[in-house]
């Protein structure tokens, strides 16, 4: 469970990166390295893709997911990445939550 300090710390993170992307725009996330792939699990559109189906291994969700991408376009990381700004907004609205309680 984090402490009202690490929500804190989060929401001024967040509204930190949001006043960068409102006085940078779009080229503000350009610059943004996820390390790997884990910005996908915030991405609703590969959710809704996968939704209902099972797999007997990891290596088989893997695949599925890197079909859907292939199959969902060029712009796939532009929109998974606006979905961080949704994120902070969220984060900042409810007091360092990523989700509402």
């Amino acid at each position: 469970m984090l402490t009202q300090e690490h929500n804190e710390h989060r929401m001024q993170v967040c509204q930190e990166l949001l006043n960068q992307y409102e006085d940078e725009g779009d080229s503000f996330l350009d610059h943004i390295i996820t390390g790997d792939e884990t910005w996908c699990h915030h991405y609703e559109p590969i959710k809704d893709g996968l939704y209902g189906q099972q797999f007997p291994s990891y290596n088989a969700v893997v695949q599925a997911v890197k079909q859907w991408a292939t199959s969902a376009g060029a712009n796939l990381y532009e929109h998974g990445m606006q979905a961080f700004v949704h994120h902070w907004r969220k984060c900042i609205a409810n007091g360092g939550d990523y989700v509402e309680k």
